[in-house]
């Protein structure tokens, strides 16, 4: 989160800086949005190596100079493209998903199915297969070869089971699935996929055979580059240019049909075309491929497709006739060799020769040049243009080679390119909608007043919004401003979650003003509880704030969206969300229940009324924090919310004579109701009894969680760390007389019932809202520095280091929860300012908390001014002379205590 934070504070330095989110899996985002901006991918995670995408920059493979010099300053690096790593290996570019799959990922990991790890790493093919031998790694290599052998095993299957050239599924099938339904697997991949799962069907468990298929096929498609895009017009229909897009419709035909034969030499480039023109139109194909209105559908129809196939013809035929392509691009250098791919501008070129042919003999003919803006489609007719060049295209391949091949092979090639050619002229400009009536309705209009027309158009709009819903249209209005390729997903429960989002929240989250982790739980009904550093043998860190959460989510379903049933639970009158988590030494879910009827309850308007919810959730009131910088109030609420939580389970530990403390005895009798005794005096056999009462296994027993203790020097240590965490930001020296200033302010003094959190953030405006990277900038490091870091004494006792390890971890927790639960009520959005807490990186120093804790301990009169002067020194920057001149360390240092003591009263106090 602290990444993120510093990301997003750097776009406002950097204007064309931009953060972009993703719901799901971000490997394939980062691919598309890497392909359509030509852009490098910086990265560690080895999938990119699989993915199509113009360069791949592995961190390791970038070299640093050793001396930084502002003259001299260099950066060398590595970077590959997944051309480099399939030609390397020997394989297709549509084998790369398979082999990056087998080799593991974060869908399939072979450790899980050791009988297939041990049958791949120990695979013998009987072939012997050129380069393989380059391979260094001995699993690639025995991956390599397995899927090589795959392959063969698929041209000898297709060669004797397919005459026709038609990809027919194996009448044996054993698979446990229908592998033909995905479509967004290439045929060929498909074919590859069935093969492995034929040819492992006996090696892996039965128990576990359809979940490894499944994985497989999952991981395949993920890689899969068009995969997203494709469904996303299919499916979705979010991208409106990309829905419009008739050459990526055209290829759609074409594909399908081109996989299905591997041997296809210009298989790859078909969907290369799909893959890096997709997303032009047709203007811009013209103008990008140098061509004309008339010539372009002649273009994709030598590209290939179901009406012109090259490779229904024969072997000889085909070399031939990439035999003349070449020849031509060769002799014509009217395109640049390095802008497109040789076999289109082999294409564009041959294209190009036949159209000048015909314009020098019109010229000869002393004919006006050919109009060609001027033309006008007409259902299943060629151009006068595309006719003539057909023509000549015929006559270039067959004129000098009929003894070579049979007159039929003439006329069956022209009858496959003038219907090639009338195909691609009703995708390319015919309309879609009322197409066979286009001319006739022009002709129609040219009757009637501008008025009618306009009347008309209106009406038709106006019907066509109708009928879809408008909450719909705002989503996928913000999706598409957006790029949302990242709310691709064919389930239909998730993808209706998303349509139901609010589009505040939606907006919010694209602007990184919300956290993924609370999008997902309104999408998908699960919460992953990401696991800080802690004690394994202690109470999970997150089971402190489990209620605290149980509310945050039903004030984000009551404010976010408007819900349905939830996935687990199979009534509408409870809500269930379920939470991943560890319970001991194991990792399990957790169903929290919550009632509909308490979300549908809740009212939550003005931002007043959710900030005095958010501070009713941490156990605090207005009182609390009044005439402290607001700035503070995360942190104290945090720390408040602890206390309670240790003190409800009689887990807190303080000297009783201490005077600060002394109250708290009362308050431990008043809120337990007694329960502490009866607690005390359970039997170890009751310990042993689960809630079921039936005995509990030894699992259960070894799992069984301790609750860890807080004692009054961590809970002292804990904000006096706190304290020096904000001496890098809101409490820094460059900000210290800004700060004083506002405390002396008596214009905005109010009392709790006149309090208004808008009000409370003015006072302290000349302090400003913190920038990630402007503190990093400007202020360097924290004003406060240990003076002897991770010093020997905080881990003598190692008892008291493994709990203070654990009370950080909860407080971390807190933490987390505590800015979850602001985006939940939605407060960063109204209160820009409560957007630097996002990551909370204000109130961590765990080095410091360490520090202090023996301190703290020892310490009889627990002087905080001496533990501050004791530990740290006081760094002040020169960034203002002004400034900085009137600073005296030992000053700050006196306010920072004060401040240090105000808010341990308020904390214990107050109770």
């Amino acid at each position: 989160m602290t990444l993120i934070q510093y990301l997003k504070d750097s776009m406002d330095t950097f204007q064309k800086l931009e953060l972009k989110l993703t719901v799901f899996e971000a490997d394939s985002y980062i691919s598309y949005l890497a392909n359509k901006y030509n852009a490098y991918i910086i990265s560690n995670d080895s999938d990119f190596y699989i993915y199509k995408v113009p360069e791949y920059i592995n961190f390791k493979d970038i070299i640093f100079p050793g001396n930084v010099e502002y003259e001299t300053f260099e950066i060398k690096y590595y970077s590959y493209n997944n051309k480099q790593i399939y030609e390397h290996f020997g394989l297709m570019e549509e084998m790369m998903p398979i082999f990056g799959s087998l080799c593991g990922n974060d869908y399939v990991n072979l450790e899980h199915y050791k009988e297939l790890k041990t049958y791949i790493t120990r695979y013998k093919s009987k072939i012997i297969f050129k380069g393989i031998n380059k391979i260094k790694t001995q699993y690639f290599k025995r991956i390599v070869i397995f899927l090589l052998q795959m392959y063969e095993n698929v041209k000898h299957n297709n060669i004797e089971n397919n005459e026709n050239n038609k990809i027919q599924r194996n009448s044996n099938n054993i698979n446990d699935i229908n592998i033909s339904s995905y479509e967004d697997l290439s045929n060929l991949q498909k074919l590859i996929l069935e093969e492995i799962f034929k040819d492992t069907h006996n090696i892996i468990e039965e128990k576990h055979r359809f979940e490894f298929q499944k994985t497989l096929i999952d991981s395949v498609r993920e890689y899969n580059p068009n995969r997203k895009i494709q469904k996303i017009i299919n499916k979705v229909d979010i991208d409106k240019k990309l829905s419009k897009n008739k050459f990526l419709r055209m290829n759609e035909k074409i594909l399908e049909l081109y996989y299905s034969n591997s041997e296809l030499p210009i298989k790859d480039h078909v969907s290369q075309i799909t893959n890096d023109f997709g997303s032009f139109s047709v203007d811009q194909l013209i103008n990008h491929f140098n061509l004309t209105k008339d010539t372009l559908p002649i273009f994709a129809s030598l590209c290939g497709n179901d009406k012109l196939k090259i490779t229904e013809f024969s072997r000889d035929f085909q070399n031939h006739f990439y035999s003349i392509l070449k020849d031509e691009n060769n002799n014509n250098n009217r395109m640049d060799s390095g802008s497109m791919y040789d076999y289109y501008r082999n294409i564009v070129n041959f294209i190009s020769n036949i159209y000048d042919t015909i314009q020098m003999e019109k010229n000869d003919k002393n004919e006006n040049e050919l109009e060609l803006h001027e033309y006008v489609y007409e259902e299943n007719k060629l151009s006068p243009l595309q006719k003539m060049m057909n023509e000549k295209i015929v006559k270039n391949i067959f004129n000098d080679h009929l003894k070579k091949f049979y007159i039929s092979v003439q006329r069956k090639f022209s009858k496959a390119l003038n219907k090639s050619v009338i195909e691609y002229n009703k995708i390319f400009y015919e309309e879609p909608n009322n197409m066979n009536s286009f001319n006739k309705t022009n002709n129609e209009n040219k009757n009637k007043s501008p008025t009618e027309n306009e009347t008309e158009i209106e009406t038709e709009i106006e019907t066509e919004t109708k009928t879809k819903n408008p909450k719909e249209l705002a989503i996928k209005a913000i999706i598409d401003k957006n790029e949302g390729d990242s709310f691709f997903c064919t389930n239909e429960f998730i993808k209706n979650r998303v349509f139901s989002l609010d589009e505040q929240v939606l907006e919010s989250y694209y602007a990184s003003d919300y956290n993924i982790k609370l999008l997902n739980i309104l999408i998908n009904d699960h919460f992953i509880c990401i696991q800080y550093f802690e004690m394994i043998d202690k109470q999970n860190c997150w089971n402190i704030t489990e209620d605290l959460r149980k509310e945050m989510y039903k004030i984000m379903f009551n404010l976010n969206i408007k819900h349905s049933r939830s996935k687990y639970s199979d009534n509408d009158e409870t809500y269930v969300i379920k939470e991943f988590t560890r319970k001991g030494e194991d990792l399990s879910n957790n169903k929290l229940i919550i009632k509909t009827k308490e979300i549908d309850e809740l009212s939550l308007n003005s931002t007043n009324e959710r900030f005095i919810k958010y501070l009713t959730l941490f156990k605090c009131k207005i009182d609390d924090i009044m005439d402290l910088p607001y700035f503070i109030i995360p942190c104290l609420t945090s720390l408040r919310f602890l206390l309670l939580k240790k003190l409800e389970t009689n887990s807190f530990i303080f000297n009783k004579e201490n005077s600060l403390y002394s109250h708290l005895s009362n308050y431990i009798i008043n809120n337990n109701n007694g329960n502490n005794k009866e607690n005390s005096k359970r039997s170890q056999d009751d310990l042993n009894i689960n809630k079921e009462g039936t005995q509990k296994n030894i699992n259960d027993i070894k799992n069984e969680e301790t609750i860890t203790k807080l004692y009054d020097y961590e809970f002292e240590a804990l904000l006096a760390s706190c304290i020096a965490a904000l001496s890098f930001t809101y409490l820094h020296t460059n900000s210290f007389l800004k700060l004083k200033e506002s405390e002396t302010d008596k214009t905005s003094m109010m009392t709790s019932s006149e309090y208004l959190i808008r009000n409370h953030i003015k006072k302290y405006v000349t302090v400003g809202y913190h920038n990630l990277y402007d503190d990093l900038r400007y202020n360097k490091s924290r004003s406060l520095q240990l003076i002897h870091p991770w010093s020997i004494e905080c881990m003598e006792d190692i008892n008291q280091l493994e709990n203070s390890i654990q009370i950080y971890a909860e407080y971390i927790n807190i933490l987390n929860t505590n800015t979850n639960t602001l985006e939940a009520l939605k407060l960063p959005i109204d209160l820009p300012e409560f957007r630097s807490f996002t990551s909370m990186y204000h109130f961590q120093w765990e080095q410091a908390f360490h520090c202090m804790v023996n301190p703290f301990k020892l310490s009889n009169e627990k002087n905080i001014s001496s533990i501050f002067h004791n530990l740290f020194t006081v760094t002040i920057l020169n960034n203002n002379e002004d400034n900085t001149s009137t600073i005296n360390p030992t000053e700050y240092i006196n306010y920072l205590c004060d401040l240090y003591n105000k808010m341990l009263t308020r904390l214990i106090l107050n109770i």
